[in-house]
């Protein structure tokens, strides 16, 4: 599979079964406490918001996963063992993006080949950078 094939194909795979968040750790003027060797440092006014965007895809298979990693050299993969408590039959593996450079690298990348949630991509970009 060449890198053409591989981007459309992982177009689709994103489609089905990642997600794309845009979160605000921190808001403009909130109180904010840092911990530091046990000890509560605070509280410091946040000076401007603190947002941040990631790219995730989860899957049983982490083979395949791996595979995206290898490809596209973005990210890093995850392992859940466990649910609230309850072993899972199966590990869940995550693909997780978090850099936003890297985000934006992969947005850019898969977006040609988006067929049901480029204006999701194109909502949450927007958000993300004009906040």
């Amino acid at each position: 599979m060449n890198n053409h094939e591989f981007y459309i194909w992982l177009a689709g795979f994103w489609e089905g079964g990642g997600c794309l968040n845009v979160t605000f750790s921190h808001r403009k003027g909130e109180n904010v406490y840092c911990l530091k060797s046990g000890k509560r440092y605070g509280p410091y006014t946040v000076k401007k918001d603190v947002k941040k965007i990631q790219v995730v895809i989860s899957n049983t298979n982490r083979e395949i996963l791996e595979k995206i990693v290898e490809k596209t050299g973005l990210g890093k993969i995850y392992q859940q063992k466990k649910f609230r408590k309850i072993r899972l039959k199966k590990p869940i593996y995550f693909w997780r993006i978090q850099r936003a450079e890297e985000v934006l690298l992969f947005l850019e990348k898969i977006k040609p080949y988006l067929q049901f949630r480029r204006v999701e991509v194109e909502e949450k970009l927007k958000s993300f950078m004009e906040h």
